[in-house]
């Protein structure tokens, strides 16, 4: 099974078995993505915007255009919450990626 399937599986079971006020799929997808952007900085700190965006969105198929859209559009913001250890619904809620509620 490839990664891409088996992230693509986990983000809808999470969608599904966590149902939560304002935790859309795209809610979800968005928390999914900063947690995998957080992971590959924790280990590449000086990586740069492409390196996050092909380890990051390579592997969700067909989700990779909207992934890419997010990383490329807030990063900046993304970064900022990780070394403020803001929680991912920051990022993606309503101040500023407006995915999450």
């Amino acid at each position: 099974m490839n990664a891409g399937l088996i992230v693509l599986l986990a983000i809808f079971a999470t969608a599904y078995a966590l149902p939560q006020k304002g935790d859309s799929i795209e809610c979800t997808m968005c928390k999914t993505i900063v947690g995998m952007v957080e992971q590959y900085l924790e280990k590449n700190e000086d990586a740069e915007e492409e390196e996050i965006i092909q380890y990051v969105c390579k592997s969700l198929g067909p989700m990779e255009s909207m992934c890419s859209m997010l990383v490329k559009s807030y990063l900046p913001q993304i970064i900022q919450y990780i070394e403020d250890d803001q929680p991912p619904t920051t990022v993606c809620g309503p101040s500023e990626a407006r995915m999450c509620n």
